[in-house]
């Protein structure tokens, strides 16, 4: 194997290997998937069609959906953004020496910045 590139292991910035990354998660996932179903095939399932189709089971599935997209939105817009490089640029630049002495020298909460 030649030289490694560096750019084909991660999402991007801008997800410029979303294609890659979608194909890679989707395969795990089936992986998993063919590999527990296939560990006893004898034992019959625990959830059936039947189970599936119950009114509860059916609103529980959508409720799970809904919590996840609204925990996905509340992360996008409080989040901070680790893997843009202009955030990385912007929290390594320009760093004040006496702030970070005292982040050290007395804790994180106790060093908060002064206007």
């Amino acid at each position: 194997m030649g030289k490694v590139n560096f750019e084909a292991l991660f999402l991007g910035p801008q997800s410029e290997n979303r294609e890659i990354f979608e194909k890679l998660l989707k395969a795990l996932v089936e992986e998993h998937i063919y590999w527990r179903k296939n560990f006893h095939p004898e034992d019959s399932p625990s959830v059936t069609l039947q189970d599936q189709n119950r009114l509860d089971f059916i609103q529980t599935v959508q409720r799970m959906k809904d919590v996840l997209l609204r925990l996905s939105a509340r992360l996008q817009a409080s989040s901070m953004p680790f893997h843009s490089p202009r955030y990385l640029e912007h929290m390594t630049s320009g760093l004040c020496v006496q702030h970070c002495g005292k982040q050290i020298l007395r804790g994180d909460e106790q060093a908060k910045p002064r206007d």
